[in-house]
């Protein structure tokens, strides 16, 4: 049994699978789990979407809120947890993630997680669930990943209901003097069944980036272009 938690973050880290009170042990990762070398691991509790460590994967900067980077891009003023243009939200709770020990290469992921919210402490309640899945490929010099999650989210008020499906593909290669990465990722935000689900807006955003060992010290730079179909939220 493992157990996980950092608690570092603010408030405003926290996403809208949650307690908006903070209940629990913090806004980030607090999950227990077992884990076998021949059956794989099994998480339960607030973890990353399993998007989420394929947005790393493809990413010469990782997670890092840098200029440059789609994770970072779009910074809300509340939180440098806030992006933009990013498929995901990173963190969601009461979670049950499955995650498969590495097969001629391959890792398979799969999560679900599903929260009521009170947020105001009466009858406006927010319930989120979410489903997500990723599969990894890994041999030598080559990294393949693809992820994808959809959220629902629901609220007392029907109008604000919305549909999200988000989706990410990582790729790349060490050529020795340097590794290149490459990310495409695409979110669609869908309204609710009164608005006969109808498109709210799609971004679409493609990241390259490379790294460069330079002795004991790692170089890197990352560029992206974006686009957004539709209403900015």
């Amino acid at each position: 049994m493992c157990i996980r938690d950092r608690n570092t973050a603010t408030s405003a880290n926290r996403t809208q699978a949650e307690d908006v009170n903070n209940a629990g042990f913090g806004a980030r990762y607090s999950w227990v789990g077992l884990e076998d070398a021949k059956l794989g691991q099994l998480r339960l509790g607030r973890q990353e979407q399993s998007i989420h460590s394929v947005m790393v994967a493809g990413s010469a900067g990782a997670a890092n809120n840098v200029t440059g980077a789609v994770y970072s891009a779009g910074l809300g003023n509340v939180s440098t947890n806030d992006a933009g243009i990013r498929p995901h939200n990173v963190f969601v709770n009461r979670a049950v993630t499955y995650i498969s020990p590495r097969f001629n290469g391959f890792t398979v992921e799969a999560q679900t997680a599903s929260q009521d919210l009170d947020t105001t402490g009466t009858a406006q309640a927010l319930k989120a669930e979410e489903t997500g899945a990723s599969l990894k490929y890994a041999a030598g010099k080559l990294a393949v990943a693809y992820g994808m999650a959809t959220t629902k989210s629901q609220t007392a008020t029907v109008a604000d209901n919305v549909k999200a499906e988000q989706q990410a593909i990582a790729v790349s290669y060490d050529f020795g003097v340097a590794r290149v990465f490459a990310l495409n990722t695409e979110r669609k935000n869908s309204g609710a069944a009164s608005a006969n689900g109808a498109l709210q807006n799609k971004t679409k955003a493609t990241e390259v980036g490379v790294q460069v060992p330079v002795g004991k010290t790692m170089l890197w730079a990352s560029a992206f272009d974006a686009k957004r179909d539709g209403s900015n939220n």
